[in-house]
């Protein structure tokens, strides 16, 4: 006995390609009120802040630049997968951004306001605000270390030095 032969079926639409499920968090709604933004005096706090931050929600990758921006074969004609990966990656560093930005006051957001990118905002910062305290902290540490009482001469001589 002869089985029919299978009616032609007809071609099935592509189906868009979903993209993967992000493999970080986007939290800066709740660091506001965990840690101080930046005022200008307090960069290395600041700092320490915002590094641990974007290590626990998978985003320091991109701040420091280990993970880059995906590539497409041909530019013009990009394959679907490419053009996800594409938009992934544009959420992904505006995220990385956001956790950085939004943690400052806003008359100290001019020295990093025409940068998007995370990576060249955080090396930005680092060069303005990072070097200017550690000069400021070498400066105090050295007055501290020149200050320091001899007991040789009376304590309030050495009150009104300091």
């Amino acid at each position: 006995m002869s089985h029919p032969a299978p009616a032609a079926q007809a071609a099935a639409p592509i189906a868009p390609v979903t993209p993967e499920p992000l493999t970080y968090t986007y939290s800066t709604r709740n660091t506001f009120t965990t840690f101080a933004k930046f005022h200008g005096r307090n960069y290395f706090i600041w700092r320490r802040n915002t590094v641990t931050q974007p290590h626990a929600y998978g985003q320091w990758e991109v701040v420091d630049s280990s993970v880059i921006e995906p590539i497409p074969t041909d530019t013009v004609n990009p394959t679907p997968e490419e053009v996800c990966d594409l938009n992934t990656w544009n959420l992904f560093t505006a995220r990385a951004y956001a956790e950085i930005v939004l943690q400052f006051e806003d008359n100290y957001r001019e020295t990093i306001t025409i940068i998007n990118d995370p990576h060249h905002a955080w090396v930005t910062l680092e060069s303005r605000y990072g070097s200017q305290q550690s000069g400021i902290q070498a400066v105090m540490n050295a007055k501290l270390t020149l200050a320091r009482w001899s007991g040789r001469n009376p304590v309030m001589a050495h009150r009104n030095h300091m």
